[in-house]
């Protein structure tokens, strides 16, 4: 079973910062309350015993022009709301080749007050100021109309990405270098890409030497936009840790602050069928067919959502139930099919439009949303006290369990067809070489076929001397997905055997089919 994983926190869009005049004459951008922030905070975290944040110029940047464009386009509408992060103004800011709030590792926050000490206290009780992971802070405050708006970031920052541009005209080749700022927790890095025409694949292979890794990307085959993403594995599961663009040719940036999708899919009284309807939205743009919602699989996703949300944290690994792969055996209907395939996405968001704009955006994630393999989903919803939606969607390959009769036949007709072809007699069926594979099939299944097939010969002899059989007989013993994979095997086609007995079982917990086969 491949599992793929993916997680993403609140979605945020890239934007080119476009103000006018007006709003620009009339900002106040406050330069020293910000180098007080970071000293409140350092002085909180040096109190808890721990090690002081370092303050990020490209975080500061950031801030600043989102601050810029929300005061431009909200001016003081929103005077009264406080601590606002809601789905009108949480949209993409490239800071220091990561998404704000594409993963845990980064935490933004946005705060409107008439008094600029209230910042203060309020990184004072944050508890994201005691959070131990954190290594850096970026903070801006702008006064407008007597109104201070500040927007504040904390950081894991886990690697630091080596790339001298991110523009170049049309080539075959691009090659950057990463290097991972804590190995202790970072490691086992993969890299995906979102391609000009939307379609995402992973880069293999990566070249790992130390704490550094490499990645030689030659696949540039139109000019356009390349969105890269570095994920790496942590004790909790995946983590995305960088995300950056790379141009093209003559392109530019110019996705805004749009909602275009949001007015062509209609909310439905229950947010799960709304996911459903914008997956499947994503996945016809591509061609792709639409993924069955199975209820079952929504209340394993609920569960784990609710999980998240009462411990306000995005996590793949539960302490709990595991991974995705543990999860899912809760579904009573687990048994009853191949799942080939299984990927999971997670989200936290103010609503499920912004979610799955920013599952969109990131590759791993969008990788997931547009696998064609895919044809079925679960989706679980939870609503944190924090205020945000915790998500969880659970993508599956299910392939139906054939019923064992059918194999049978299919074994028994495929193997003629081929001795046809041979120029061979046709083998018949008999009913006692039957009776004596099913007793066989009985007892590995009943002991366990790692036991039975320890004592091979002795299983057989006991069956034998029990129906009181004597012949020259050939046993076969297969375990398989698909009885493809067993018809090629050369027993089946000696010119003296003439007889056989087949008898097939599902092997439910290995996801396979158990067969013994005798010839006479």
């Amino acid at each position: 079973m491949k599992l793929i994983y993916n997680i993403i926190f609140f979605s945020l869009c890239l934007f080119s910062i476009k103000t006018n005049t007006f709003a620009q004459e009339k900002i106040r951008e406050l330069k020293s309350v910000p180098v007080e922030c970071l000293t409140i905070v350092n002085s909180v975290r040096e109190s808890n015993n721990l090690p002081s944040l370092e303050p990020d110029e490209i975080l500061n940047n950031s801030a600043r022009d989102y601050l810029i464009y929300f005061i431009d386009k909200y001016g003081t509408d929103f005077r009264d709301t406080g601590d606002l992060l809601d789905s009108e103004i949480q949209k993409k800011i490239l800071t220091d080749n990561l998404f704000t709030g594409v993963s845990s590792s980064l935490y933004s926050e946005l705060y409107i007050t008439d008094n600029p000490k209230k910042i203060y206290q309020l990184l004072k009780d944050n508890t994201k100021t005691r959070k131990r992971e954190y290594n850096r802070f970026g903070i801006s405050v702008i006064e407008y109309k007597n109104i201070y708006y500040s927007f504040f970031s904390f950081r894991d920052k886990a690697a630091e990405i080596k790339l001298e541009t991110n523009r170049f005209q049309l080539f075959d080749r691009f090659y950057f270098e990463v290097e991972v700022i804590k190995p202790e927790k970072y490691r086992d890095p993969s890299v995906f890409v979102t391609l000009p025409d939307g379609i995402v694949t992973e880069i293999k292979p990566i070249r790992v030497i130390g704490k550094t890794f490499t990645v030689d990307f030659d696949r540039f085959r139109d000019t356009g936009i390349y969105t890269f993403e570095i994920v790496m594995e942590t004790d909790r599961g995946p983590e995305p840790t960088n995300i950056f663009k790379v141009m093209v040719g003559a392109v530019e940036e110019t996705e805004k602050y749009t909602h275009e999708d949001k007015a062509k899919v209609k909310d439905s009284i229950f947010p799960e069928e709304t996911m459903l309807k914008l997956i499947n939205r994503d996945r016809s743009k591509m061609n792709l067919p639409d993924l069955k919602m199975i209820n079952e699989v929504n209340r394993i996703a609920e569960k784990h959502s609710k999980e998240m949300a009462e411990e306000g944290e995005i996590n793949h690994v539960s302490r709990l139930t595991g991974d995705v792969s543990d999860r899912i055996k809760d579904w009573k209907d687990y048994n009853m099919f191949f799942i080939s395939k299984l990927g999971e996405n997670l989200s936290k968001a103010k609503d499920v439009h912004s979610s799955q704009k920013g599952l969109m955006e990131s590759p791993g994630h969008r990788g997931n949303i547009l696998d064609p393999d895919f044809n079925s989903v679960g989706i679980g919803i939870a609503k944190g006290k924090d205020g945000y939606l915790y998500i969880t969607q659970i993508f599956l390959q299910i392939n139906e369990f054939p019923e064992a009769d059918s194999i049978l036949e299919n074994i028994f007709s495929s193997i003629n067809r081929k001795r046809k072809t041979q120029d061979s007699s046709l083998i018949t069926r008999d009913s006692i070489l039957n009776e004596m594979s099913a007793l066989l099939l009985e007892k590995a299944v009943t002991i366990g076929y790692d036991a039975f097939s320890r004592d091979f010969q002795g299983n057989v002899n006991e069956v034998m001397i029990d129906k009181g059989y004597e012949g020259n007989l050939n046993f076969l013993v297969f375990t398989f997905t698909d009885f493809t994979e067993i018809i090629d095997s050369p027993e089946f086609y000696r010119p003296e055997s003439s007889k056989i007995g087949i008898a097939v079982k599902k092997n439910l917990k290995e996801k396979n089919y158990l067969a013994i086969i005798i010839l006479e």
